[in-house]
């Protein structure tokens, strides 16, 4: 084989199929190096990066570069034509990985740190014969990445392509007219949804192109007409994503749905599903499994606890839990099965199945054999190009398909004939809407389903047949304009930056959040295809827009006569002019509060995030565990959690992007020591502070080995991690001086002052009396320094009502309330009494109560050690201040507790639930506590 340079590109001299294409190295000015192979062949790449590879025509190939300091990339390609050139245009490696093993992490990191200034040629990143600060940024633009970066083989043949390289799409038998009847009736009626008010085609509209017009679609419990009619009812939320169109879904190409794929496989490799183990067998593809789950969202079909359905029946699938899919589906089956008309419509579309045999899964396959037959248009312009005909395309789309096929990269994502890889990619496309899930407002797309940071706002790769009806655009409708959202892949940094949301709803612009923040976050997980997207004028973007629109199949815009006159349950069948108010309960909001943005150190900006929370977990619950064993009161326990949670956020807080140490935000807390630019393992910091701080909050012995326990399974952990042994120490040595520094802050509280302190009783009409051999609890606790507070009396409560014993008295009134309530508790109420009594010695007192509620937080929405850090920290300082402010109120007023009143004045037989504690009576602990925490939880 005669291999050449001409004009800068490689050019192999062989007969038959030839793959070429130019390899760039974003950091690097000479792309010499880098190895380019398919099965026995391997060429090496000159400066300008171009290869020309020989191929074996026929079969899928799979194409694999690797060039030091690289991560490496492989392309996935499908068999090509027997002979010809194909182009695979611009092929983009990510940089930062220095040690060579196909992953970018503080590995890297520490090998080039520690040869600054020399020129060793491996910590060289950016070729420029000297290792400096600029060999650092392409670990921190890739940190976290790992290879082989996978996308998808656009081809660019120097030729005509034809269905050769791009064969038509494959599709089921045509289904039984009978199954296609029974889907028809099911698709659009509303008997399927718990309201009995929407139905399959509320947010598949003939009318709006097998979509709804809507940027987020309009659940159940809507007003107004629909698509773009259709009005939030109170207290409903939007979708949290654009309803997707249903064209050309029955083709056996698919085998992912839903914008995060959380419905995936075939009938031959098997389905996953939310539904797990409880999704029934018989579904015949992955279109019918998808037709399974609308049904059981909430917000989608199934509605909310307390709905009222629109036509009087109640709502009994808002009763059912939100996992009981096989109960949710019995439900729908069972109001099918009681309508004749049903019954008849199942037996002819299965008249080999027994009426006792039938499930949800016939009904779900008769809905996508409906959507197949209904919704498949293949004729477009681009596929009569594709069969022979290269009059169908005009010069301009001819262009773009150059483009989109070669220069602009499109196909690398947009692969196929389906125009989609199914894979799932960050586009930094603008938050808006009310989110997903537990991170709401935020989306994080496919992260939710695989639960790896690196999939944080990636999602599947939309189809783009029929592009040009489908508006509006990306997974959540954030572009009303075509022509904008082919823009956005240009510079998604600048896009996202300067979004305006033109065209959507006033409610919905008010959600968008392109705040410092989270355009951060959006942009660390980036797609590595965009990181550096090829330059294109105004003329190629018009050339794109017009091979777009080839794709379109005009009879793809006329789907009027879909549906029937009327449905088998008599409900209205969706018509573009209706109207039908729904009367729903309010749902009140809940607003989330958003953090400044401030200066980070650039080494450690985004390390806490790939950490998870448990690490904080395990710590706050260490110490509920030794507050509960070691008897502690409740305002010593406030300040313990306390202490601990800023301890914890102290450790990671410089690995936090957008939030600042509180040294100088907290009193008297006005040094603390700094991490430097070294990288940091944050677990292990946060571990060493942790430990020295708890040691000096617990005298026990128990305790204190309990800590340092922690600390070694912690520490040892990470040692499986590729750590260099410097960095843990650093960080040891780290969290060690932050630890001592946060224990001699608190030595000054005043806590120590109150210890054993001397204290008077007061005597008089209303006062306090110890019951029994009591010793008043912390009475100088209001004396202790607050934490954020100006004062222990910065936050006053209105004073209690006058003490009297007057029967008609107000005191008296409310003391015999109590004192009658006690009188008629049932079990339940006992048990909820008891539930929040937390007395000290059997739970982590009243604040560890809460501290407990903060954990589930942390397991339930999965945070991050940063995000669960800053949960404690906020948490404890709130249980702190609130403990030493209402004890000082406490021992200012004085005031006797309701058993001494009412044994005294009204029943001196009584005793409370709960043993009464040893302080005043007002303000109440509980409810001061407990309001603070909820208000900051």
């Amino acid at each position: 084989m005669d291999v050449t340079s001409q004009n800068g590109r490689l050019e192999v001299a062989a007969a038959g199929l030839t793959l070429r294409g130019q390899v760039e190295l974003p950091d690097r000015q000479d792309y010499s190096g880098v190895k380019v192979s398919a099965g026995s062949q391997t060429v090496t790449t000159k400066a300008d990066g171009a290869f020309v590879l020989p191929l074996a025509a026929g079969q899928p190939y799979t194409l694999h570069l690797s060039a030091p300091g690289c991560l490496s990339l492989q392309v996935n390609g499908q068999p090509l034509a027997e002979s010809g050139a194909f182009d695979l245009g611009r092929l983009v490696m990510l940089g930062g990985d220095a040690t060579g093993d196909d992953r970018v992490d503080l590995a890297d990191l520490s090998f080039v740190n520690s040869r600054l200034g020399s020129q060793d040629s491996q910590a060289d990143l950016n070729g420029d014969q000297q290792v400096d600060k600029l060999d650092v940024a392409p670990i921190l633009a890739n940190y976290g990445r790992q290879g082989p970066i996978r996308m998808g083989a656009p081809v660019k043949p120097a030729g005509v392509i034809s269905e050769a390289e791009m064969p038509p799409l494959t599709f089921a038998p045509q289904p039984n007219p009978h199954l296609v009847k029974l889907g028809q009736a099911l698709f659009f009626d509303r008997i399927l949804s718990g309201n009995r008010d929407i139905a399959c085609s509320t947010c598949h509209l003939p009318g709006q192109n097998s979509s709804d017009g809507l940027a987020l679609s309009i659940g159940t419990g809507a007003t107004g007409g629909l698509g773009p009619a259709r009005e939030l009812g109170s207290g409903r939320s939007f979708i949290p994503r654009n309803a997707l169109d249903i064209f050309n879904r029955g083709t056996k190409e698919w085998h992912t749905l839903f914008w995060d794929s959380r419905v995936s496989g075939s009938p031959e490799t098997g389905f996953v599903t939310p539904a797990r183990s409880a999704l029934p067998p018989g579904l015949d593809s992955v279109l019918a499994v998808q037709a399974m789950f609308p049904v059981t969202s909430r917000d989608e079909m199934r509605g909310r606890q307390g709905d009222v359905s629109a036509t009087g029946p109640p709502n009994e699938l808002a009763a059912l839990g939100d996992q009981d899919f096989t109960g949710i589906w019995a439900v729908l089956l069972a109001r099918l099965l009681a309508i004749p008309e049903y019954v008849a419509l199942f037996q002819a579309a299965y008249p080999d199945t027994p009426l006792g045999e039938f499930g949800f899964q016939h009904a779900a396959n008769a809905i996508a054999a409906f959507e197949q037959d209904a919704f498949t248009f293949t004729n477009s312009p681009w596929d009569q190009y594709l069969a022979g005909d290269p009059s169908t395309l005009s010069e301009p789309a001819q262009r773009g398909a150059d483009l989109f096929f070669g220069q602009a990269g499109c196909a690398r994502c947009h692969a196929g004939n389906l125009f989609t890889d199914q894979e799932h990619h960050n586009l930094g496309v603008p938050q808006l809407g009310p989110g997903k899930g537990a991170e709401a407002p935020l989306d994080l797309g496919r992260a939710r389903e695989t639960k790896n940071p690196l999939d944080r706002f990636a999602f599947r790769t939309a189809s783009l047949r029929n592009v040009t009806l489908t508006g509006p655009w990306m997974h959540n409708g954030a572009y009303t304009s075509l022509e904008d959202a082919v823009r956005h892949h240009l510079n998604p940094e600048q896009a996202l930056r300067n979004y305006q949301a033109n065209g959507l709803r006033p409610e919905l612009k008010e959600t968008v959040k392109i705040d410092d923040v989270t355009v951060t976050s959006l942009l660390m997980t980036l797609d590595p295809l965009l990181v550096s997207p090829p330059p294109l004028t105004d003329e190629d973007v018009a050339d794109l827009l017009a091979f777009l629109a080839a794709l379109t199949d005009p009879a793809a815009a006329n789907l009027g006569d879909l549906a029937p006159a009327s449905v088998p349950s008599g409900l209205p069948v969706d018509s573009e002019t209706e109207t039908e108010p729904v009367a729903v309960p309010a749902i009140e909001a809940i607003a989330t509060p958003t953090t400044p943005p401030s200066p980070t150190n650039p080494f450690t900006a985004t390390l806490t995030a790939h950490y998870s929370g448990e690490l904080a977990r395990e710590w706050m619950q260490l110490l509920y565990d030794r507050v509960q064993a070691d008897k502690l009161s409740p305002p010593v326990a406030a300040r313990i959690y306390a202490y601990g949670g800023i301890t914890l956020y102290e450790s990671v807080v410089a690995g936090m992007p957008g939030y600042r140490s509180m040294q100088g935000q907290l009193n008297e807390l006005s040094e603390l020591p700094q991490p430097g630019t070294e990288p940091y393992h944050w677990p292990t910091v946060a571990a060493n502070a942790m430990t020295i701080v708890a040691e000096a909050l617990f005298a026990t012995a128990d305790s204190q080995a309990a800590f340092a326990q922690l600390r070694d399974e912690q520490i040892g952990a990470s040692s499986a991690e590729i750590w260099p042994a410097e960095a843990l120490d650093r960080s040891t040595v780290y969290g060690q001086q932050l630890g001592q520094a946060i224990v001699a802050w608190l030595e000054t509280d005043g806590y120590r002052e109150t210890r054993d302190k001397s204290f008077t009783i007061l005597t008089g009409p209303g006062r306090w009396t110890p019951v029994g051999d009591q010793k008043p609890l912390e009475p100088y606790w209001g004396d202790l320094r607050p934490l954020a507070l100006s004062t222990p009396d910065a936050c006053q409560p209105p004073a209690p009502e006058p003490f009297s014993t007057a029967p008609t008295s107000t005191f008296y009134t409310q003391a015999n309330q109590v004192y009658e309530a006690s009188q008629k508790l049932t079990s339940e109420q006992k048990a909820i009494a008891l539930f929040w009594a937390d007395t000290p010695g059997q739970t982590g007192t009243p604040p560890g109560h809460w501290v407990s509620i903060a954990n589930q937080i942390i397991d339930q929405q999965q945070l991050n050690l940063g995000e669960a850090a800053h949960l404690h920290a906020l948490l404890g300082i709130g249980l702190a201040d609130a403990f030493i402010s209402c004890w000082q109120e406490k021992y200012n007023t004085f005031l006797l507790r309701p058993v001494s009143y009412i044994q005294q004045h009204i029943d001196p037989d009584w005793q409370p639930l709960i043993p009464t504690p040893p302080f005043p009576e007002y303000p109440s602990g509980h409810s001061v506590a407990s309001a603070a925490a909820a208000e900051i939880l």
